[in-house]
């Protein structure tokens, strides 16, 4: 599903940049960061009839980030000359989150009792995802120009949720199936570019993701046999750092 997904954007590239081809001011974006997630809220498993855990609010873990951008740039203002507002971008942002084994851990507290704190949990979450995007030069002065950016677009994730136990003394645990959803995405981010030359600049940018709620399957395994349960449910977004390089054709 994703790499299929991956082909049409591709496609869907080549046909947006031959759009643009007869036009100046094509802005290429190529750039990568790191992400890390923020923890979500304490929320609960109901694993069986007589069992419902607490899954605490955990620790983020870095992931890898990286991005293709695709900008049409022109003139915000007829005065070129001024150092505020100058420069307007519309373009496409596809982007992937991933490249770790997981993003979240934290404890799990047995029939919600702190002192039951047994198992511990992981959240393995990817996420392929095709951004409308805008961009503004907010100020430019010499080769550096601070700019701002926001996206909406469709997003296509890969989430999973297990537990184990801490103590090798113990057996069990829960590994749901992987679940695949698709959902509205929103980012927003600022950063600074430095041009090196007309057509080469370099940015450092930070970018905050929101990927909507994401709820885990509710079909798995529990202490080796296939259950079907009541799944968590998280909201899930991220902070971002990226290094990327800027060419305009």
């Amino acid at each position: 599903m994703i790499r299929k997904f991956i082909l049409r954007c591709i496609i869907w590239f080549s046909i947006y940049v031959s759009a643009l081809s007869a036009h100046s001011n094509i802005e290429l974006i190529i750039d990568g960061g790191v992400d890390w997630f923020s923890p979500p809220k304490s929320t609960h498993i109901i694993v069986t009839d007589i069992e419902t855990d607490s899954i605490q609010q955990g620790t983020s873990h870095a992931t890898g980030d990286i991005g293709l951008a695709v900008n049409y740039r022109f003139p915000l203002l007829n005065n070129t000359q001024t150092p505020w507002f100058n420069q307007f971008g519309v373009g496409l942002n596809l982007r992937y989150s991933g490249f770790s084994n997981f993003i979240i851990d934290g404890q799990v507290y047995q029939f919600e009792q702190a002192d039951l704190n047994n198992y511990r949990y992981r959240l393995y979450f990817e996420n392929t995802r095709l951004l409308a995007q805008l961009t503004f030069d907010v100020l430019t002065y010499k080769q550096a120009s601070l700019f701002i950016l926001g996206g909406l677009g469709g997003g296509w994730s890969k989430f999973n949720y297990e537990d184990k136990p801490i103590s090798s003394d113990l057996e069990g645990g829960v590994s749901l199936n992987n679940r695949h959803t698709t959902k509205l995405v929103t980012n927003a981010g600022i950063g600074l570019n430095y041009h090196y030359s007309a057509r080469f600049s370099y940015s450092l940018s930070y970018l905050y993701t929101n990927y909507g709620h994401i709820s885990a399957s509710s079909s798995g395994q529990l202490n080796g046999e296939y259950v079907t349960l009541a799944s968590p449910a998280y909201a899930l977004s991220s902070n971002t750092l990226l290094v990327g390089v800027h060419y305009v054709i």
